[in-house]
């Protein structure tokens, strides 16, 4: 049995309009137990008492609560004296009445509940492998993981939009077009819209940068927690840095066939911070690496690796960047 000090938390944000559409749920699979119909009529009942006026939004929704729990009610909530609060007195005599109407609002509340419990299920894959990951989504859609990135969609898209996540990496998407449900991309700090075309968004975990390029059509990149933050619109050839510690977006010209080279297992960095780099390469090659030298973390790097072992890699990155390393084993690389 839940607490009833639990339920009188969720039914008092329910009466004042601050719930999650989680705690509703919870409040109205809660409120159609036989204990629970009780509890939630002897509460209303106790709020009523405690409170001398209620606001007519709250009325409503008190109101809409009775009514689920309507064959308990009269127990519960005793018929009112004439002289109580007008507000209050007006409330309560209307609760009689709920009886008559209680078939219809039952219909309707059901609808609604059904509407709240049967959201699409949703499907979530990490790439796991150092080469790209593809994924179709409902609508027709590609998109290619790499490794790392965690992929978050609904199995079935609702009527109107589309709309995933990105978590912690890379992915490349070839957007199916349909003009009457954009397709949204959630990616950390990055929110990118679009109808249909393909890009690639860059958003890892704990780094202070992400990006979007665009292959084809045209995107808008906003920042996803800073709505004060200008956002852009891309077209072909073009990407989007979000500097996340500042919220501010640059927009620079790009090469079109470097975009998302990780799909031919080849990493291309266009001005990107060494933090972005390092993750890039320890995801690619699955090892670890030790920076010991942070002042490398402000260098910006433009660079190029094709399908080399990692020890070619490192060294071509040591050569343009000026640092020595080691490989401490086959795994782990330390940066001095």
């Amino acid at each position: 049995m839940i607490d009833n000090p639990y339920i009188r938390q969720l039914l008092q944000k329910y009466i004042d309009g601050s719930y999650s559409p989680e705690e509703l749920d919870e409040l109205l699979r809660y409120s159609t137990q036989l204990e629970g119909e009780q509890t939630i009529g002897a509460l209303v009942e106790a709020y009523l008492a405690e409170t001398p006026t209620i606001e007519a939004a709250q009325e409503e929704r008190l109101q809409r609560i009775l009514n689920l729990t309507d064959i308990h009610i009269s127990e519960a909530v005793p018929l009112p004296d004439m002289d109580e609060q007008p507000t209050r007195s007006l409330f309560r005599r209307m609760l009689p009445y709920a009886a008559a109407v209680l078939l219809f609002l039952s219909v309707g509340i059901y609808v609604w509940k059904v509407g709240i419990n049967q959201e699409p299920n949703t499907i979530s894959i990490t790439a796991t492998e150092a080469k790209a990951q593809q994924v179709e989504l409902p609508d027709g859609s590609h998109v290619w993981l790499n490794a790392g990135a965690t992929l978050t969609y609904p199995e079935k898209f609702s009527k109107d939009k589309r709309t995933i996540t990105l978590s912690d990496g890379q992915a490349y998407f070839d957007i199916a077009k349909d003009e009457n449900k954009p397709f949204t991309v959630h990616a950390g700090t990055l929110k990118v819209e679009v109808l249909g075309t393909s890009f690639e968004v860059t958003a890892y975990n704990n780094k202070e940068q992400a990006s979007v390029a665009v292959k084809s059509g045209t995107v808008n990149v906003s920042a996803e927690h800073t709505p004060s933050t200008t956002g852009t619109t891309l077209t072909a050839n073009q990407k989007a840095t979000l500097h996340t510690t500042t919220g501010t977006i640059e927009t620079t010209d790009i090469d079109g066939d470097d975009i998302a080279g990780w799909k031919e297992n080849r990493l291309v960095f266009s001005d990107d911070d060494f933090a972005i780099v390092l993750e890039a390469i320890q995801r690619r090659y699955k090892v670890t690496i030790d920076l010991q030298k942070p002042e490398l973390l402000s260098k910006k790097i433009t660079l190029r690796l094709d399908d080399q072992l990692v020890q070619t890699a490192i060294e071509i990155l040591s050569l343009s960047t000026n640092f020595k390393y080691e490989f401490a084993n086959d795994s782990t690389i330390i940066i001095r």
